[in-house]
């Protein structure tokens, strides 16, 4: 064999040798130092109900966000105890409670910075420092992530060691990730009948004749008009389909009772009301939600009985049941009653129409 060949085969078997090193270094970390392989947080996996509260904190030391657990959800401090996210809550309990030490990193304070490890007091620091509450778990303040091994630099702040720890512990620091912004979810499919009515008594009135309908009849439509096209209505129709909201503040801090507001009329098939009354101030576009029931539309919309013989007539309409409609509209007013929402501007256009905003333009 000539010397080249066989030099040229050395070579392809030591980059073969290091590819397969570095695979193996991202499925299977390396795990170095002392404490290696040790829960991050000891004992938090196992009481993980016990929390009672998250604090955490970002650069400056300025507070993120301040969750507590209620009687009956967490709530957000930072927004006057609105719901918080426990999509994003559990999220980071979870993970928190879950990662293990991987490797020893720096002790030198000058590094820290290179790992978004930081003391928070920083107004450029990288990290952020997570409190837990009801748990006896030390502060941790949660750096950067290492994206090849979906692993996250921390320290806990008692401690001058840092450490690649397991998972990719991503902690949000925009207090609005930390707030419930989904105010309220009703499919559009459940809605029979819809009535904007504005402060100058202007009226929109759309509705369905029958379940599964796919369009919403639009009416009074004036002589010699007709709609931009067959289902420019639906799109009010699905306004309340996981409507996400952009802020939230307690109705008596608002100033929305001295607004002047329009009334969207949300009726459900089965007999539940959502009232939604709106206004806008200053480019800003604010709701307010109360849940209802109407018994007569439920019964409306109910099928009727089978035919009786003509000597004993028609057998009675039969009566809608609101006892699950109601106990869902008092659940609604519980989470959305005394606060007032900010709307993305186009779901308060879709709340506001007038008939004229649905018709084609005059020739």
């Amino acid at each position: 064999m000539k010397g080249h060949h066989f030099g040229l085969l050395v070579v392809a078997a030591v980059l073969a040798i290091l590819a397969a090193l570095w695979t193996t270094s991202i499925r299977e970390p390396v795990i170095s130092g002392e404490s290696a392989g040790e829960f991050l947080l000891p004992g938090l996996a196992d009481n993980l109900n016990n929390v009672t509260g998250v604090k955490l904190t970002g650069p400056g030391a300025e507070i993120i966000a301040t969750l507590t657990r209620g009687e009956i959800s967490w709530v957000l401090a930072e927004k006057s105890g609105y719901r918080a996210n426990m999509g994003e809550l559990r999220e980071l309990l979870v993970k928190l409670s879950e990662a293990t030490l991987l490797e020893e990193k720096t002790s030198n304070p000058e590094f820290y910075e290179r790992l978004g490890v930081e003391n928070i007091e920083a107004s450029d620091a990288g990290g952020v420092l997570v409190e837990l509450e009801g748990v006896d778990v030390p502060a941790v303040i949660v750096g950067d992530q290492e994206g090849s091994r979906q692993a996250t630099y921390v320290r806990l702040i008692a401690e001058t060691t840092s450490w690649l720890a397991s998972g990719d512990i991503n902690v949000a620091n925009d207090t609005m990730r930390w707030l419930d912004r989904q105010a309220i979810d009703i499919n559009a499919s459940r809605i029979a009948e819809i009535e904007i009515t504005h402060a100058d008594g202007h009226t929109l009135r759309v509705s369905k004749s029958e379940f599964g309908q796919p369009n919403f009849d639009v009416a009074n439509i004036p002589a010699g008009r007709e709609l931009e096209r067959d289902n420019i209505a639906n799109a009010i129709g699905s306004v309340l389909k996981g409507l996400r909201v952009d802020d939230v503040a307690p109705l008596s801090d608002s100033g929305f009772a001295g607004l002047s507001t329009t009334r969207a009329a949300f009726r459900a098939f089965d007999g539940l009301v959502i009232n939604v009354d709106v206004a806008a101030k200053d480019d800003k576009y604010y709701a307010y939600f109360h849940a209802a029931t109407d018994a007569a539309i439920a019964t409306r919309y109910l099928p009727a009985g089978a035919s009786e013989d003509e000597e004993e007539g028609p057998p009675p309409q039969p009566q809608a049941d609101l006892t699950a409609i109601a106990a869902e509209a008092d659940e609604l007013n519980g989470k959305f009653s005394d606060w007032v929402y900010e709307l993305p501007e186009l779901k308060y256009d879709q709340l506001s129409r007038r008939l004229d905003d649905l018709l084609k333009d005059q020739s």
